[in-house]
């Protein structure tokens, strides 16, 4: 619908019939109401149509007007200046863990970094494709990470020892064998390690991987309205690579916005920690002077439980004193009575003199606390002498003790020389008890013989 120009003062008429032609024939053939101005002009069916957006065509890719703002998947992406620094500090890191992990030649490239709702992206992943859930530990919650098919063909060729400069085969109608998601596997730990360490200097967290799915309606790790934020990488091993792509949502970030919302590290949004110390420090060491008022009561004269509490109010019959009681103390004070001048002097000096007594009493107990005190002290002396002597008597205990011990060593030394000349002695004794029979033998033979020569001669 578009508006027509203005009409000039000297046309008014023109004008006006003008809209009542067009209003008439959108209308078919119905006439606005006499007197009838520019404001109440008839839209007709067309413009209607193109307004609320529902007379297109089918196959029309666009879609205009009301219906348009009302089916758009569009989200609004909330800027994250840090969480950009984090994908940089990714990127770099990245090009240097896969060159070691591949012993290639890497280029990681950051494509672009888009809002999405989870559920579009389930339905926008190209397959087949290995997406992988990994945990934020700390923020107890969750993300994914999506290896396109090319990306895990030519890390499979690359480890594998594919010829360089050949394009990599792509096999499809098959699921991805054992080695084939082991080895895709090992590079995401690898991507997750390095994520973890970007997000080092902003917060401590740990990415973990918890599974491997190659069907995108087992990742479901939220809501399909759910709004995400999308990060594509680009890998480029010489004439191979791949894309990887980091789904996280808006949820899983929300322990560390405030973080991430800082246009430079260590923003401290006008906050001068310096000051915060200073100030911090000096209200620990300032002296306050602090009066406190636990009751204030005022009473009547007449509502007072005894005749002494009257009388000490020191006022004459007939008046009405106020009573003041301040942190338990209670002070009667009254209008001035010079007619009872004399009797409040009176029972002045009889509360006086009734608290006289007071100081005596006091010096009393400080009398007795000093014996007391001179008692400990005698005892404090009395103990530290025997302790002196005990240690005195220890020192002498050791030495004879040493002694004793040095004595016992002499002995044993005595003993074991003994019993070694003990045995030589015995084995002396058997030797000569050996040779004794020998001899006994011997002799026994020579008599022996002695007789046969005997006998014979």
């Amino acid at each position: 619908m578009t508006g027509r120009p203005a009409a000039s003062s000297g046309e008014p008429d023109i004008q006006v019939t003008e809209w009542v032609e067009d209003g008439a024939e959108g209308a078919g053939g119905a006439t606005p109401p006499a007197g009838a101005g520019p404001a109440s002009r008839v839209l007709n069916q067309d413009e209607i149509d193109t307004l609320l957006g529902t007379g297109q065509d089918k196959d029309g890719d666009e879609r205009q007007g009301i219906l348009a703002l009302i089916n758009s998947n569009d989200v609004t992406y909330e800027r994250l200046p840090m969480l950009e620094v984090v994908f940089d500090r990714l990127e770099r890191m990245l090009t240097t863990s896969v060159r070691n992990f591949t012993s290639e030649n890497v280029d990681i490239n950051l494509d672009n970094i888009t809002a999405q709702r989870f559920g579009d992206y389930l339905n926008s992943v190209p397959l087949p494709a290995m997406i992988a859930v990994f945990k934020a530990v700390e923020w107890d919650n969750f993300g994914l990470v999506t290896v396109d098919s090319p990306m895990i063909y030519s890390i499979v060729d690359v480890l594998l020892g594919g010829r360089r400069g050949t394009v990599p085969m792509r096999i499809e109608g098959r699921p991805y064998t054992t080695i084939e998601t082991s080895l895709v596997e090992r590079l995401i730990r690898l991507v997750l390690q390095d994520l973890s360490s970007a997000f080092q200097p902003i917060t401590d967290v740990l990415f973990r991987f918890e599974r491997m799915e190659t069907n995108p309606r087992f990742a479901a790790i939220a809501r399909p309205g759910n709004a995400c934020i999308v990060f594509k990488m680009r890998i480029d091993m010489e004439d191979r690579g791949g894309t990887i792509e980091f789904l996280v949502p808006y949820a899983t970030l929300e322990p560390a916005r405030d973080l991430l919302l800082q246009m430079f590290m260590g923003e401290k949004f006008g906050r001068d920690s310096i000051w915060e110390n200073h100030l911090a420090r000096e209200i620990l060491v300032t002296d306050v002077e602090l009066e406190a008022v636990l009751e204030v009561k005022t009473v009547s004269l007449a509502s007072l439980p005894t005749s002494r509490s009257a009388r000490s109010s020191g006022c004459a019959r007939g008046r009405r004193p106020i009573s003041r009681c301040d942190a338990g103390r209670s002070r009667c004070c009254a209008a001035r009575c010079a007619s009872a001048a004399t009797p409040c002097a009176s029972r002045s000096r009889r509360r006086s003199s009734g608290r006289g007594g007071a100081p005596m009493i006091d010096l009393a107990l400080q009398v007795v606390l000093v014996v007391l005190l001179l008692l400990t002290i005698t005892w404090c002396m009395i103990v530290h002498l025997r302790l002196r002597r005990l240690r005195t008597e220890g020192g002498e205990m050791q030495a004879f003790i040493a002694a004793l011990g040095e004595a016992t060593t002499r002995a044993e030394a005595a003993i074991s020389l003994m019993r070694d000349t003990g045995r030589e002695i015995e084995r002396a004794a058997i030797e000569q008890e050996r040779r004794a029979r020998e001899c006994r033998g011997e002799l026994g033979r020579l008599v022996e013989n002695a007789a046969r020569a005997s006998r014979s001669a």
